[in-house]
């Protein structure tokens, strides 16, 4: 295939990894600051979380739900393993978390930032609970992934998204949330 697009080269340049980092690792950035990694799967298989310790800041990729704009809700994407998920969240809870650093939906600060990883959580088993019970009652899976997507298609973020992209992300999510994966 043309390797262009309307004059636009699309080659991609390998990138230089300096420092590969893993679970556990921490990173030591000098002046008294360092950075730990915790491996968050659920997300997607490779989602990483680093956290700023001195600074009690916390960016979680997308391991940890997100507040939507204008409601009081949280959205949940345990677009990839909804136990793992779950997991990572567990592994987040201990720390002690005074900023939260999204990747796509801003910033948390205050009790917001210290409550969040505790509220992700009741939310990710609320939600896996919601998709359990309506699926007892549909019967039926694709119907089921049908209403979850309409729903996620009003939050501002999966607006970006076609409807035929967002369906096999919500379809993972909801197959994992009633385990038949």
């Amino acid at each position: 295939m043309d390797h262009t697009h309307d004059g636009i080269p699309l080659d991609f340049a390998d990138i230089h990894v300096a420092h590969g980092m893993g679970d556990g690792d921490r990173l030591d950035l000098g002046d008294g600051l360092s950075l730990q990694f915790f491996n968050t799967p659920g997300h997607s298989r490779c989602s990483l979380s680093v956290y700023l310790p001195e600074r009690r800041i916390l960016f979680p990729g997308d391991a940890v739900p997100f507040p939507e704009r204008g409601r009081n809700e949280l959205t949940v994407t345990a677009n990839h393993d909804y136990p793992d998920y779950l997991s990572s969240l567990e592994k987040l809870r201990p720390l002690s978390i005074k900023m939260v650093a999204y990747e796509h939906c801003g910033m948390l600060n205050g009790n917001d930032a210290k409550q969040i990883v505790s509220r992700g959580l009741a939310a990710s088993l609320k939600q896996r609970e919601r998709i359990r019970t309506r699926f007892r009652e549909l019967g039926d899976a694709k119907r089921l992934v049908d209403e979850t997507v309409a729903k996620y298609q009003t939050v501002d973020l999966f607006r970006l998204l076609s409807v035929d992209v967002l369906r096999p992300i919500i379809r993972r999510m909801v197959l994992s949330a009633i385990d038949e994966r």
